[in-house]
């Protein structure tokens, strides 16, 4: 009698747990970009499939995992339905970390690793409170709420961090330091994690 209703117990909860993750699947929708720009070699490598190479083409659908890389003279542009925008220059290796959007707090989570070479996002809307976008490399996190800013893995490992519009906050991995960009501003931060910021 004991066991049975121990079991019940169990079996009630394994069914509430199944149900609350089922019901966040459904709230958190993944986003996809369309690729909007190609020029020169560019190509995606798709989860699952790393050694396979698929070139870009303009109207292709790229998502979450996806690595998209650039050759010496290639550049992609990926468009998101709310109005945000990734440049991905030449020479560059970029990883889609996630992209989803939570539909119950409107909510946005866009994460990217720039491995290598440069990209420049511009976020045309405001974020939600609970929204976030980061373009992370090995020394350097950069988290904006709506802005236009440049981050480029130069040869030397070190980052340079350019703002063109709002603001950018830079977390530096090395140090912990948190530095606030504003428009108009630079930053190179060495690989070390020493930095220095000056006007554009």
């Amino acid at each position: 009698m004991r066991l049975t209703i121990v079991v019940g117990i169990m079996m009630l909860t394994l069914i509430a747990l199944v149900s609350v993750i089922s019901l966040n699947t459904v709230r958190v929708m993944q986003r996809v970009a369309t690729v909007r720009v190609v020029e020169g070699e560019a190509f995606v490598h798709r989860a699952g499939r790393e050694s396979k190479r698929i070139p870009l083409k303009q109207g292709m659908l790229v998502k979450t995992f996806d690595v998209i890389r650039t050759g010496k003279l290639g550049r992609v542009v990926l468009h998101w339905v709310d109005d945000f925008e990734l440049e991905i220059k030449p020479n560059t290796v970029l990883r889609i970390m996630r992209s989803s959007f939570n539909k119950s707090t409107k909510a946005t989570i866009s994460l990217f690793f720039l491995r290598t070479g440069e990209a420049v996002a511009r976020v045309q809307r405001p974020l939600t409170p609970r929204s976030r976008f980061e373009l992370r490399t090995p020394i350097v996190t950069a988290a904006v709420r709506g802005t236009a800013f440049s981050v480029r893995v130069n040869e030397d490992k070190s980052v340079t961090v350019k703002v063109f519009e709002g603001v950018v906050r830079l977390t530096i991995k090395p140090t912990g330091a948190v530095v606030t960009l504003r428009e108009g501003q630079r930053m190179r931060i060495s690989s070390s994690g020493i930095y220095e910021k000056s006007a554009l």
